[in-house]
């Protein structure tokens, strides 16, 4: 049955999935490959089926097999709306996997800056060192909203001179990954 439920979380099938938890189904059990349905939902930016899974007892920071949580899904996706949804439902900011990664790492490396921007609103920590990088290196890398990313993170006071762990900063990641960010960045540098 539970199986039933992550697949119909999954692909935003709200009517199936009351259904199931009314007859039973664990709305925190995972899935196939050790998902739970909140995750998948999460995920996919199924905003009807994340409330019922919530309004059901689904674990807001329930992770998956490998530790990533369903704001960490969603916030790599960029899904504000759900950002907000698990936030409001007490997903923690401060959750991390695999050598510091935060939903705020996965926004600003995949998601958007309507994701970013909702979790700094919430709280989400700037000074977050995930893979050795700071924030502002990851956001570099975002391959559609990198510049307002790092607009945003610069706004809230991320140091754009800031090195990670190889000794290279924002602006030696834009060099060879995003030269348009150059300006930007060698401008926020030069702030005193």
């Amino acid at each position: 049955m539970n199986s039933k439920l992550s697949a119909a979380a999954g692909k935003g099938k709200l009517d199936q999935v009351q259904k199931l938890l009314k007859t039973g189904a664990d709305p925190n059990a995972p899935g196939p490959q050790g998902v739970p349905p909140l995750y998948v939902a999460a995920l996919y930016n199924h905003t009807s089926v994340v409330q019922a899974l919530l309004a059901a007892g689904a674990d807001v920071n329930h992770s998956n097999h490998v530790g990533y949580t369903p704001l960490m899904a969603a916030s790599r996706g960029g899904h504000a709306a759900v950002i907000k949804i698990l936030i409001e439902a007490g997903a923690d900011l401060k959750a991390s996997a695999n050598r510091g990664m935060t939903a705020l790492v996965f926004a600003c490396q995949y998601g958007s800056a309507d994701a970013v921007q909702c979790l700094l609103e919430h709280g989400a920590d700037i000074s977050v060192i995930a893979s050795g990088s700071p924030v502002i290196c990851w956001a570099v890398y975002n391959p559609d909203a990198a510049e307002a990313i790092v607009r945003l993170l610069l706004a809230r006071g991320a140091d754009a001179a800031q090195r990670d762990g190889s000794g290279r900063n924002a602006r030696d990641h834009a060099e060879k990954r995003n030269p348009a960010l150059l300006p930007l960045l060698q401008q926020a540098q030069s702030r005193p």
